[in-house]
Order: structure tokens, then C-alpha cells, then sequence
């Protein structure tokens, strides 16, 4: 029986010293963003064209030596709506499984989604962590000549709280901060504010897939005639470890709009 405890000691020992000494991996969980309030489908009107969610800086401490970064958006351009469709069913699939950031890695590594640009800057993640959730406006193009108005192309957040006033944080650009979202418009169309900074109106080309990468272009349109464009978004809330290791939640998305390159206003 003495021999049988020793034995005992003995593997339990070694068990300790090696998981001491080698560690266990550790996994960081990040809650993804809660809600989108509008999704729009690439056949939405201009009026509800644009797209709003909830943040969830909900996070807590997940660890000492781990930060929580705020919320990221990313986007995809396409010329193909069953290219994009097939595209948002993958990732669909993959936000439903026990992996929760396949997804994530799908949309970045793998479609090649890019962080949405601002007039202010690259800023990623593009909305920072908060001690509360916020509420997030987002619309690519601006309608009519009047693009200080209702429809006009913005990026705005505020608290997710009744009464809370929005802010306005920027104009949305394509990655890189070069090119607007508004595809028919022309280039002195530019608001001064966007021009002194040579920011341009340019309609994505089949080369943009191997330059500044945000389009996944395929050799036929969807609308071959008027040569329409579509813009798939997501949500995605972002951390880092001490080592600068990215750490990404489920994905939300958000939905798509339509951009006629054939018209002012969209």
C-alpha cells in the first residue's frame, strides 16, 4: 500500500513540473459587438443607406497582462453581388461555430476585408474602449449636393444611452484615406476639407485588387450595364496580449449598400 502512495507522489509531481514548466496556452475571450440596429441590403434605398450597431465595451478585466482595444470595422468592395453573397454565407457558417474568432480570421486573412479609413486618419481599432458601449453611424456616400446634410456621408458615435448626443468623429474613406465611397462624383465634387489633403472621388478598377487591396474584383458585374459596385461591412472587437498579439472576437455584420458609379447621389 506505502509502495502504491509513493507511486502516486511520484506522478503527481511530475505532472505539476511539467505543466509549470511548460505552461498551458492561454486564451483570451473578447465579447463581439451586440447589436446592428440597420442593415442594409444591396438593394436599400439611399435613405437607409447607411449602417448602425452597438458596441460592447462590456469586456470586464479578461486578464492583467491583456487590453481591450475598442471595436474595428472592416470592409469589402465588390462587382459581383453573388461573389459578395456567397462570401457572407462562409463567414455566417464560421460565426456560428465553437471557434469564435475563425471568423474574424477568415475576414481578414482570408477575404482580405480592410480597416475603414477616415478623414481624420487611420485610427485602429476605428472605434476606441470606452468605459460604456457606444452607438455607431455609419454612412459611405453622400446624397444630393447638400453633404452637410441628413445624408450626408459621416462617421458619428454616442453613448448608448437615450438623450446622449452624437458625435461626429469623421468622413469615412476607403483604407489608405486616398478615395471617398463616392464612386460618381467627380473629382472637384471633393469637399476643401478632403481636397487639401488630396483625397479623391475614384471609381475602384480591376487593378485595385493588387494596390490598395479593398476589392474583390470579378470579370463579370452583376449589373452589366450600369457596372454597380457593393460594400459588405463588419464589426469586430479587437485586443492585444503583452506581446502585441492580436485577439479578435466573433464578427457582426453589418450589412451591405449599393454604389452607383453612374450617379451623383447614392
Amino acid at each position: 500500500m506505502r509502495k502504491k502512495r509513493y507511486i502516486y507522489i511520484f506522478l503527481l509531481s511530475v505532472c505539476l513540473f511539467v505543466f509549470n514548466s511548460c505552461g498551458l496556452d492561454v486564451v483570451y475571450y473578447l465579447q463581439a459587438p451586440q447589436t446592428a440596429h440597420n442593415i442594409p441590403t444591396a438593394s436599400t434605398e439611399y435613405d437607409n443607406r447607411y449602417f448602425e450597431f452597438t458596441t460592447n465595451n462590456s469586456q470586464g478585466n479578461i486578464a492583467d497582462d491583456f487590453d481591450f482595444l475598442g471595436t474595428a470595422v472592416y470592409y469589402k468592395i465588390y462587382n459581383n453581388s453573388s461573389t459578395m453573397a456567397n462570401n457572407i454565407s462562409t463567414l455566417s457558417s464560421l460565426s456560428s461555430s465553437t471557434n469564435e474568432s475563425a471568423a474574424a480570421t477568415k475576414l481578414i486573412d482570408g477575404f482580405k476585408y480592410k480597416p475603414l479609413g477616415t478623414s481624420n486618419g487611420t485610427k485602429d481599432p476605428l472605434i476606441g474602449a470606452e468605459s460604456y458601449n457606444q452607438r455607431v453611424y455609419i454612412r459611405l456616400s453622400n446624397y444630393q449636393e447638400n453633404v452637410s446634410g441628413e445624408y450626408k456621408a459621416v462617421i458619428k458615435v454616442r453613448r448608448n444611452s437615450d438623450g446622449a448626443e452624437w458625435e461626429e468623429i469623421g468622413i469615412p474613406l476607403r483604407t489608405g484615406n486616398r478615395y471617398t465611397f463616392d464612386f460618381g462624383r467627380d473629382e472637384d465634387k471633393v469637399l476643401d476639407s478632403l481636397a487639401a489633403n488630396k483625397v479623391k472621388n475614384a471609381v475602384p478598377a480591376e487593378d485595385d485588387s493588387s494596390s490598395i487591396g479593398d476589392v474583390t474584383y470579378s470579370s463579370t458585374f452583376s449589373d452589366s450595364d450600369k457596372k454597380l459596385w457593393y460594400v459588405d461591412m463588419y464589426a469586430v472587437a479587437v485586443g492585444q496580449d503583452n506581446s502585441f498579439t492580436p485577439y479578435y472576437s466573433n464578427i457582426l455584420h453589418l450589412g451591405s449598400v449599393t454604389i452607383d458609379p453612374n450617379e451623383e447621389n447614392n
